[in-house]
């Protein structure tokens, strides 16, 4: 970590008043950002710095400065106007000036990773140089430490598969009802708790905020016009103005969230996005940038499939999940779904994302992941753009030299290394190859079984929970003083034993089972009161450890005397559509129901209906922007431009072998049970539903199936991967509107 150096520092500033974007390698080194979690326990100071940097830059009721958090947020689409007078659009095809200047992203190509990470880098400047002018605002004899403190600074990312806590339950298919996992993977307490407590200025004194700036960015009044509102949802009732939400409830005189169904879902799905990502960075399918970058559909598949004599079926020849496809389903895991009267939160839409504190967080772990990417994949000559002139495009409007032009913005091949904007992650260390992969995996492999008789693992030491209640974050002030352990939130405090994160939560601790199933819609809860195999069917505590005895511990192995298996299986749902085609953002559910289950008419759908449905296999979220407020987006609705999604559903097929529902994880069984069982339905995020047959008919939705077929123990390598088109094909053969989502 570099000493602070106060020439440096001004060198910086004066390039943030030309409202250039260099990072800040320069004036504070390079160092490593860390999961929000880590961060707060073992930086204390420099997090509070930055809780009291962010509120500040939220509250500046200068929403004009194109460096400030409003301007920054709104480079992501709303409101429907140039930043900083850079009017050519990333997209367009032409400069004239009547062109509306908006849609910078650059979402569904290949440059959304490179795009984004100048972007990101252009919120921690801002901080950066924030904190640093309120460091110098303690006594003097505390500056130099906080000055210091403000050095270690980079942005924290949320990783999504880092427990959080303890024993978490949500809707199985158990003869419970339930399923249980033994860790918790919530959104980190961090960005939920209503208020928060920092040690401010000048004298360090602990003092309460009087809102969380990671929990919600409040808009100023009339910042963003009520056209460009009325483009994302016209009804103010389900979509609110005045400040950003995640799960807002309908029809309430002020506004109420649902974290607890925002936790559910994101523990729900938790196992089987972990387990995709494993497979994108293991296997050499997914070694190519252009398919591993953006979920766009790709017009020249690899040159040779890997192992393609191996095959005993179509093999995939293209990847059909990718980076950005992950990226979006968390956007609304994160901000809400649409259904019937509802409508999702700010970061499931485009326009208004970035105003969501988590928002940088999310992307933070989406520019990690790629960067792990990237290092495994060094120096592959598949490893970068297929168009090297689209690698040599500026990505707007990120000016690193004065002028409004895009030669003299980043370009993907400037943003190939983090270093240069003055961060790295720890999982890298400086490695490439094998040693980066190994130890990636090795933090993650422990909560992903392959088969229903692996055991829970524990997770290694650097991936166990962390207890953050007792920081001085989450006290009152007035409590904090009685306290007589002589610490406080910027010098550490003690660790007790690890307990689950969010046990003084109330809002926060998931149902328990009678509450669960009772949370169930009416529709779907006398299927899933049924036991959904023989009587004698086992009730599991997790899909890992499902044919183990309820008085057997979770982390301890089922005994058998099966002799272990060769290889495994792991299915998904693949699924292509035309980006725009509800212009904006929309979700296909994706739910392997009892054969005598229809899907429920679009009158009565509400997310719940779909997300407490303990038959949920998955989802697919379209991360678009309407047409309107996006040029980017617009030309996509022009072209059919086509998207490609992957959806892991082995997680819940291994729940239904160990209920003895489905015999195996072999073809001969999967291919009838899920032509028999599996049923989607398409939703806006505005609450919009369209019947599957007319996506498929006229906006090119597609859905198949395919197989991986892996050596065990994972990471020894893959056998081929398989594919078989009949499986949807028969499904759409047999379609209805009860099949499909009419």
């Amino acid at each position: 970590m570099a000493a602070f150096d106060e020439v440096k520092f001004k060198k910086l500033e004066e390039a943030h008043a030309k409202h250039l974007i260099v990072g800040i390698a320069d004036a504070a080194g390079v160092a490593p950002r860390q999961d929000i979690d880590v961060f707060l326990d073992k930086n204390p100071q420099t997090f509070n710095l930055l809780l009291i940097a962010l509120y500040e830059l939220q509250n500046d009721k200068n929403t004009k400065d194109p460096m400030g958090y409003f301007q920054i947020a709104g480079i992501h689409g709303a409101p429907k106007a140039s930043w900083d007078g850079f009017g050519l659009k990333q997209n367009a095809g032409n400069t004239s000036e009547e062109q509306d200047p908006s849609g910078y992203c650059a979402h569904s190509t290949p440059k959304f990773p490179t795009w984004h990470r100048p972007y990101l880098s252009m919120m921690e400047q801002t901080l950066y140089i924030k904190m640093v002018h309120l460091a110098k605002q303690y006594k003097p004899e505390l500056v130099a430490g906080y000055l210091q403190a403000a050095q270690q600074f980079r942005l924290p990312f949320w990783d999504y598969f880092r427990p959080r806590g303890g024993r978490v339950s949500f809707p199985g298919v158990f003869d419970s009802g339930e399923t249980t996992f033994p860790y918790d993977y919530s959104l980190p307490q961090i960005l939920t708790e209503e208020n928060i407590s920092v040690h401010m200025y000048p004298d360090d004194t602990l003092k309460r905020l009087d809102r969380n700036p990671f929990k919600y960015y409040s808009f100023i009044s009339d910042s963003i016009p009520k056209k460009d509102w009325d483009v994302f949802a016209k009804d103010t009732k389900f979509f609110p103005r005045s400040r950003t939400a995640r799960y807002p409830s309908p029809n309430s005189e002020k506004i109420v969230e649902n974290p607890v169904m925002m936790n559910q879902v994101i523990n729900e799905l938790r196992m089987d996005s972990n387990r995709l990502v494993l497979t994108m960075m293991e296997d050499e399918i997914y070694g190519y940038y252009d398919g591993f970058a953006s979920g766009a559909k790709q017009q020249n598949p690899i040159p040779e499939p890997p192992n393609q004599s191996k095959a005993t079926e179509f093999v995939r020849s293209w990847p059909s999940g990718s980076l950005e496809s992950l990226h979006g389903m968390y956007h609304v895991l994160v901000g809400g779904f649409g259904a019937y009267n509802e409508a999702g939160g700010h970061m499931s839409r485009v326009g208004v994302a970035a105003f969501d504190p988590v928002f940088w967080l999310h992307h933070c772990q989406i520019d990690r992941l790629f960067a792990i990417w990237q290092a495994i994949h060094y120096k592959k000559p598949q490893s970068w753009f297929s168009s090297r002139s689209k690698a040599a495009e500026g990505l707007l409007p990120f000016r690193k030299v004065p002028g409004n032009k895009p030669e003299n913005c980043w370009t993907s091949n400037d943003s190939v290394t983090t270093e240069k904007f003055g961060y790295n992650y720890p999982v890298i260390n400086g490695g490439t190859g094998t040693d980066v992969w190994k130890r990636f995996n090795d933090m993650y492999v422990w909560s992903v079984p392959l088969l229903n008789t692996d055991p829970w693992r524990d997770p290694p030491e650097e991936m166990k929970p962390l207890v953050l209640s007792k920081s001085d974050f989450f006290k009152e002030p007035a409590v904090a003083q009685k306290e007589t352990n002589g610490t406080n939130g910027t010098s550490g405090t003690p660790k007790p034993k690890v307990e689950a994160q969010h046990v003084i939560l109330s809002q926060r601790v998931l149902p328990k089972a009678v509450q669960v199933k009772a949370a169930i819609p009416p529709m779907l809860i006398q299927a899933a009161a049924a036991p959904a195999g023989p009587a004698s069917a086992p009730t599991a505590p997790s899909p890992a450890a499902a044919v183990a005895t309820p008085e057997a511990p979770v982390s301890q192995a089922p005994t058998s005397s099966a002799p272990t298996p060769e290889f495994s299986r792991e299915w998904y749902i693949d699924d292509e559509v035309h980006r725009l085609a509800l212009n904006g953002a929309f979700t296909i559910f994706y739910l392997l129901l009892p054969p005598s289950s229809p899907l429920p008419p679009l009158s009565s759908l509400s997310s719940s209906t779909l997300l407490l449905s303990p038959y949920l296999a998955g989802l697919t979220h379209i991360f678009a922007a309407p047409t309107q407020s996006c040029d980017n987006c617009g030309q996509h609705a022009e072209q059919a431009h086509t998207v490609r999604n992957t959806v892991p559903i082995t997680s819940l097929l291994l729940d239904f072998v160990a209920t003895g529902t489905l015999a195996s994880l072999e073809p001969e069984d999967v291919k009838p049970f899920l032509v028999e069982r599996l049923k989607w339905r398409v939703v806006g995020v505005n609450g919009e539903g369209v019947d599957g047959r007319v996506m498929g008919r006229e906006r090119g939705l597609r859905v198949g199936v395919s197989c991986k077929v892996g050596k065990l123990p994972r990471g020894s390598g893959v056998e081929r991967y398989e594919e078989f088109p009949e499986v949807g094909e028969e499904i759409l053969g047999r379609a209805s509107e009860r099949a499909t989502g009419g």
